[in-house]
């Protein structure tokens, strides 16, 4: 991901310059809005009782997660920065993430996980008009 990223951010450059900022916008409120809004859900209303480590599913969570990767290749394309040494510390990283939150996601989850959820949201909201007013 950090490759697309970079091969988009380096070939881009003239529209994200103009059009990127109010993208991070969007997209940052829109993560946000809709964290907060799961977080105030009801919790029946949260389950769907599909196993999201099968299928399409592990698919689609697996996209999701390395899209961060891809901000950051698309951030060096764009400024011109070579690939290799962030690449390698972005695979290690998020190798090194991912075993921690396995170990740790459940019992997070059930001591802090509909209040963190919505703090998360919170604060990707106020993020994005950060971005938006500097």
């Amino acid at each position: 991901m950090p490759l697309i990223g970079w091969l988009l951010g380096y070939h881009l450059l003239p529209f994200t310059q103009q059009w990127g900022p109010w993208i991070a916008f969007l997209l940052l409120l829109g993560i946000g809005v809709k964290m907060t809004y799961e977080s105030l859900a009801p919790a029946q209303e949260k389950f769907s009782g599909a196993d999201p480590t099968r299928g399409f599913s592990l698919v689609t969570l697996s996209v999701a997660t390395s899209l961060d990767a891809l901000g950051v290749g698309f951030s060096l394309g764009t400024l011109g920065q070579t690939l290799i040494f962030p690449a390698i510390l972005i695979g290690i990283t998020a190798a090194g993430m991912t075993w921690a939150a396995m170990k740790l996601g459940g019992n997070l989850s059930e001591r802090f996980g509909r209040r963190m959820e919505l703090v998360g949201g919170v604060i990707l909201i106020a993020i994005a008009f950060k971005l938006l007013i500097s």
